[in-house]
């Protein structure tokens, strides 16, 4: 593909241990997006090639692999941070949702995670009809 003018971009999936499902999303739109693009195909309306052509993304499926394995097979598959995990989960891995070092990466890059919460804040009102969940 040329490039024409790049709008860059990145999408990542598994951020959470539980999220695993969002990798396999991922794996399978970047291949369809793919096909597409390489068929002429439309993709749900979009001109799969043009897109790629104007557009860049760094597709991540899984962010935290590790995270994924302990949710799924427990604290055996965190190698040297078994017991750390172990400690941190009380044993039960159900609701894991750090990698192995119990770092939740949600917490670990600036995504407007505060102005988001600003501007919930600012936009609630008690007679809204509906109850906010905080």
């Amino acid at each position: 593909y040329q490039l024409e003018r790049v709008v860059p971009g990145a999408v990542c999936g598994g951020v959470h241990a539980l999220e695993y499902i969002t990798s396999m999303l991922l794996v399978r739109f970047t291949d369809r997006l793919c096909a597409c693009a390489e068929t002429g195909e439309p993709l749900h309306g979009l001109d799969a090639a043009a897109f790629l052509g104007k557009n860049a993304a760094m597709i991540l499926p899984m962010l935290n692999p590790d995270g994924v394995e302990i949710h799924l097979r427990g604290d055996r598959t965190a190698g040297a941070a078994g017991a750390t995990v172990r400690r941190l989960s009380g044993g039960d891995f159900s609701a894991w949702q750090a990698n192995a070092r119990g770092v939740d990466l949600n917490h670990n890059f600036n995504a407007g995670f505060q102005l988001l919460k600003q501007q919930e804040n600012a936009a609630w009102h008690p007679r809204a009809g509906a109850r906010q969940i905080r």
